[in-house]
């Protein structure tokens, strides 16, 4: 692994870190400006969010969507300016109380030293989209 992509791997470590304090401002100062965050299409808090409070808005969305979400990080990686975190996600849906557990990866690429594109990639948005609308099997 080269020093850069240490450097930012460890960038994401202190993020994560910072949330598991509660240090939401530690956590978003890992991001440039610019940033940009896609979330899937597919599900209600879904789209590009651009910018820090764009950022702060993706995420609050996202734990809006569900009435408990926790996630516990299995893995961070780097190479290059990428980093990627393997994570395991558990929501509860608000309606119903119905739990889905559910893998996770992460994309966070890098520049000069802050995050400039950030990338939840869902094992299977259909089934959370399922579970979120009461839709059970």
């Amino acid at each position: 692994m080269t020093d850069e992509a240490e450097a930012n791997r460890h960038r994401v470590r202190l993020a994560y870190a910072a949330l598991a304090r509660g240090d939401e401002e530690g956590f978003y100062s890992t991001f440039s400006p610019d940033v940009v965050m896609h979330e899937a299409e597919s599900l209600p808090y879904g789209g590009v969010y651009q910018g820090i409070e764009g950022l702060k808005r993706g995420v609050a969305n996202m734990f809006a969507a569900w009435r408990e979400m926790k996630y516990s990080v299995e893995e961070i990686t780097a190479g290059g300016d990428l980093v990627f975190v393997y994570l395991h996600v558990r929501g509860t849906a608000p309606d119903t109380g119905e739990s889905l557990v559910f893998p996770v990866a992460e994309l966070w690429r890098f520049r000069n030293g802050q995050a400039i594109e950030f990338r939840p990639i869902y094992w299977d948005t259909h089934r959370a989209l399922e579970v979120l609308r009461g839709k059970s099997d």
